[in-house]
């Protein structure tokens, strides 16, 4: 998962506009949530989606692939 509810973003099914609507006030009426959902939301991508794993995992998977082995 990219982001997780309430950790990192408010999330809500697709074309819901109501809960998109809750969400936004939600994070508007709270500024302290939104800063924590906003703090965590940027230590994870630090954390999980640096460039340096990112080519990491397309190596591996290019490796895999190369070697006939199958998707992960």
């Amino acid at each position: 998962e990219l982001v997780r509810h309430e950790r990192e973003a408010l999330l809500f099914a697709p074309r819901d506009a109501a809960a998109l609507t809750a969400a936004i006030r939600r994070a508007l009426g709270s500024p302290v949530l939104a800063r924590e959902l906003t703090t965590a939301a940027r230590r994870r991508l630090l954390e999980r989606f640096t460039l340096d794993r990112m080519a990491r995992a397309h190596e591996s998977l290019y490796e895999r692939l190369a070697a006939g082995a199958p998707r992960a």
